[in-house]
This record gives C-alpha cells, structure tokens and sequence, in this order.
C-alpha cells in the first residue's frame, strides 16, 4: 500500500481518537452539570425543611410561653405538613425527571462511544494491514 494511504488512514486514526476524547469530555462535564443540579434541589428540600423546622418550634415555643394548647396552633402545623408533602411530592417528581435525562444521556453517551470504538477498532485493523503490505 502507499505511504500517502497509510499516512492517511493514521490521520484518520488520530481525528476519531480526538473525537472520542471529546466525546469523553463533554460526557464528564454532562454529569457534573446533573450531579449539581441533583445538589441543588436536594439542598433545597433540606433547607425547606429546616426553615419549616424551626416555624414549627417558634410556634411550639409561643404556644408553651402563652400557655395555649397544640390544638391553638392546630391549623399552622396542618398547613405546614401541607406544605411539606407539597415539597416532597415536588422533590421526587423533579428528581424523577432529572434520572430520567441522566439515564437517556448515559444511553446516547454509550452508543456513540461503542460506535466510534469500533470505528477506530476497523481503521486500527486497516492501518495494521496496510503496514505489512
């Protein structure tokens, strides 16, 4: 085979390594985008939670200090369980969906990548055969 052919089909090698590294990299830095948004809405589930925490042991406080019954305050704390079911229901509907992209991400990530291994796995071949020619 010809200098000029081998030549080429190195290049050819070289230009789908590359490809595949970047593929690699954007793939990374997918995950990392996902990983963060999964942080974020579970801190933020945290922080609701603490915050309705501590409105619930102001009002216990309040109740105790005035000596009115957990029953005065009976309508707060269902509504604060409302909302807090609210904010579950919300975390896990949002957390479902962000699984759901992560997963279709891994799934194209993964076909993608096997196609271009085996691009360079024939191109590796032709390359090794065109240099025992």
């Amino acid at each position: 085979m010809e200098q000029r052919s081998v030549d080429n089909l190195y290049q050819q090698i070289r230009r789908k390594e590359e490809e595949y590294n970047e593929l690699e990299s954007a793939y990374r830095m997918q995950k990392k985008a996902f990983e963060a948004k999964h942080e974020e809405i579970f801190d933020r589930k945290f922080q609701l939670a603490r915050i309705a925490d501590d409105e619930a042991g102001k009002l216990n406080a309040f109740l105790y200090k005035t000596n009115h019954s957990y029953h005065d305050g009976e309508r707060f704390f269902q509504s604060l369980q409302q909302l807090m079911d609210q904010s579950d229901s919300a975390f896990r509907k949002r957390s479902s969906t962000l699984e759901m992209e992560e997963e279709k991400l891994d799934r194209a990530y993964r076909k993608e990548r096997a196609a271009l291994e085996e691009e360079v796995n024939k191109l590796r071949r032709e390359y090794a055969n065109a240099n025992y020619e």
